[in-house]
């Protein structure tokens, strides 16, 4: 049986997936990688966040690593219940973050990386860097052996320029594709041409969540059958 080099769990979301987990709008996952935490984004609520930390039986202290992807509330309301309890962290924020949201961070006394440009956050974590879209944004790419494991936000410069970015950077092929996709609102037409496009792009395995939409959800559900992995707030991925 192959060895597991990461594991990924979903820590806030507003899908429920495993039992006892706190859910509420919002997005979080807990990257685990050789002994290292990576958490990328915090969601809505600190007290929901250390909850289901503890469920996980990982201490807030644990959290070497923040990366927020945008500064909305759903993303970074978690952070300060975080940083009340672990203050050695280093927050990696897009450079557009509020000047308030840079100043809380640096009062809670951690340290703020401002990303700009594409950055390795740590062994095989990267950054997208920030890109432009309705709201300007990070993503992540994770390297393992199956390929890219991607996650977003919510995808606010559109999801498919997001693997496209992670390819070009990176050099190697998607695998794993999880996160909000911002098509909540999107009409069929819009939602179809992405899947043709992740499809091209060879997505394998997909997992939308938080803002990505019922309707969206159930079109790439079709489009991926056995590929396509609900992550709900509890669900744990493993590659």
């Amino acid at each position: 049986m192959k060895k597991k080099c990461v594991r990924i769990d979903v820590v806030a979301n507003n899908y429920p997936s495993g039992s006892g987990f706190q859910v509420g709008w919002g997005n979080a996952c807990l990257i685990r990688r050789m002994g290292r935490f990576v958490l990328f984004d915090t969601g809505g609520d600190g007290e929901f966040l250390l909850h289901n930390l503890k469920k996980l039986k990982v201490r807030p202290s644990e959290v070497g690593d923040v990366v927020i992807s945008h500064d909305h509330d759903d993303h970074t309301g978690g952070l300060w219940g975080l940083l009340a309890i672990n203050r050695k962290a280093r927050v990696f924020a897009p450079a557009s973050v509020s000047r308030l949201f840079k100043d809380r961070v640096l009062s809670a006394g951690a340290r703020l990386v401002s990303v700009s440009e594409p950055i390795k956050i740590c062994d095989a974590i990267h950054s997208t860097g920030q890109m432009r879209g309705l709201k300007w944004e990070q993503s992540l790419a994770v390297r393992t052996p199956e390929g890219l494991v991607i996650l977003t936000g919510c995808a606010h410069p559109g999801v498919v320029r997001i693997v496209e970015r992670c390819m070009k950077l990176l050099k190697d092929k998607p695998y794993h594709l999880l996160g909000g996709f911002h098509l909540r609102d999107a009409a069929s037409g819009k939602i179809d041409g992405v899947i043709r496009r992740l499809r091209r792009l060879g997505v394998a395995r997909i997992s939308p969540n938080h803002c990505t939409g019922a309707m969206a959800s159930r079109r790439f559900k079709a489009a991926w059958g056995k590929d396509y992995v609900e992550t709900g707030c509890g669900a744990t991925i493993e590659i």
